[in-house]
């Protein structure tokens, strides 16, 4: 098991939900609404990992599959995300709620709104589209060793970016908190996911550069990656990439 009693964790997560949402729904109602579509899209992403794993990867098929505990930085974030709603709404309503905040400014309000719902979908569309069309070629962990079945996938989604799925994600995680106009975690998601992506990108392109070559030397030249000061891999010193750490995490 990755985490210590992470089973037991969940369930507290539920049951804490199934108690908090219903109260919160007769004093915060806009939050509640805003929440629950949190959580919709939260259930939505897990579920479509672990059908991607379901169609392309059936050996490989387990509780990992889901991505709940893909690693300690996302729990924590998510964490943090829920927690800041709870707060918000229970403890500082008044003061550090953004959407009564901006009760007089509903231009502005509406517009994060609508930013974080466009973010949101995109980014759900764009991850399931690019692992569609990878099929087999894409997977949760990077890989160290080619399959012999492994081809370089550039057409489709994979001509706007060069990591498609990676992009998906980054503003589908970044589009929820923006949606909830959480300040806090809007931040914590747009700094850990970069950070996350900083270091595994250029980790996975040197492996891609070793399978295909100058193929993948090309393939870098045409497409770009499209995710903010994330440069892929220019042969850096080895020592510079946590390898070992990165290699263990999924995505």
């Amino acid at each position: 098991m990755r985490f210590y009693r992470l089973e037991e964790t969940l369930v507290s997560v539920l049951l804490g939900s199934f108690v908090s949402l219903p109260l919160l729904a007769c004093i915060r109602p806009y939050f509640t609404l805003r929440f629950s579509c949190y959580l919709a899209s939260l259930g939505f992403y897990h579920w479509a990992e672990y059908l991607y794993v379901g169609l392309f990867h059936y050996e490989n098929l387990n509780f990992d599959s889901f991505l709940i505990n893909q690693s300690i930085h996302y729990m924590g974030a998510l964490l943090v995300s829920f927690l800041e709603g709870i707060v918000t709404q229970l403890v500082f309503p008044d003061e550090l709620d953004i959407y009564y905040i901006l009760e007089n400014r509903p231009l502005i309000r509406n517009t994060l709104l609508a930013i974080g719902i466009v973010m949101t979908l995109s980014g759900h569309y764009l991850r399931v589209l690019a692992e569609m069309t990878a099929g087999r070629n894409f997977n949760h962990q990077i890989q160290t060793r080619k399959d012999e079945k492994h081809v370089l996938v550039t057409d489709g989604v994979y001509q706007i970016s060069r990591h498609p799925s990676y992009l998906g994600w980054y503003l589908w995680a970044v589009g929820t908190q923006v949606f909830m106009l959480s300040a806090i975690s809007t931040v914590l998601f747009i700094g850990s996911s970069w950070l996350f992506f900083n270091n595994r990108i250029p980790m996975e392109e040197k492996y891609l550069l070793r399978f295909f070559g100058d193929e993948y030397k090309e393939y870098q030249k045409k497409v770009p990656i499209r995710m903010p000061f994330i440069k892929g891999y220019s042969k850096a010193p080895k020592e510079k990439y946590d390898e070992p750490q990165i290699l263990k995490k999924s995505q």
